[in-house]
């Protein structure tokens, strides 16, 4: 992250890869936006497993052909696929062709909607590990950003979920997840977007 941008619209955004209209998708309509929908969640750990050691910004310019593939990450849909689906998945345009990845989507869809019977599901236990305030910056700079690649909360919630049994996870992809649901806010200070969640935040009531 180097810092502020101020694009042709006026808006001052955090600088990545502002060429990027995904990135810039991403960043003004889903980052540190709060949310506790099972889809939305379930989307964001599989982006955050397939994105593993690959750059980010170009895996959302594939997201269309993402979803299509994932039948819109829908845990039921996902849960439900086998060998035949998995075969399909190396084979389909978009998607990252790594068996390993793809085996941890589809498991852990299983485990997700295995949640279910746990009060508030796979949303309320992601958001009982926000960290606490005294977990968060003063100010979020590029220098604490690239100091701070997950925080404590994300370690726990690895631990938490890997003693579940799900796999290909860990404190930069849990990191990557609190981010993109608004379990943190990561924008830079003097962002514009960075008030949006934060009174986007002070009117969302976590699940428990």
């Amino acid at each position: 992250m180097d810092g502020l941008v101020t694009a042709e619209d006026g808006v001052t955004r955090c600088g990545w890869q502002p060429g990027n209209p995904a990135v810039r998708l991403y960043h003004d309509t889903e980052f540190g936006r709060p949310s506790a929908d099972e889809t939305r969640i379930f989307e964001k750990l599989c982006l955050e497993i397939l994105a593993s050691g690959l750059n980010f910004g170009n895996l959302l310019r594939r997201r269309e052909l993402l979803r299509d593939a994932f039948h819109g990450f829908e845990v039921d849909r996902v849960a439900a696929l086998g060998e035949d689906a998995l075969a399909r998945l190396m084979r389909a345009d978009g998607v990252i062709h790594n068996d390993r990845k793809l085996r941890a989507c589809l498991h852990n869809a299983r485990l997700a909607r295995d949640l279910r019977t746990e009060p508030g599901g796979l949303p309320a236990l992601l958001w009982a590990h926000e960290p606490s305030a005294e977990e968060r910056p003063a100010q979020v700079t590029p220098e604490w950003m690239r100091a701070n690649p997950y925080t404590a909360s994300a370690v726990r919630l690895t631990r938490d979920l890997k003693c579940r049994g799900w796999r290909w996870i860990g404190p930069t992809v849990c990191h990557g997840v609190f981010q993109g649901l608004g379990i943190v806010n990561d924008h830079l200070d003097r962002c514009d977007l960075r008030e949006v969640c934060v009174r986007a935040r002070a009117d969302f009531v976590p699940p428990t």
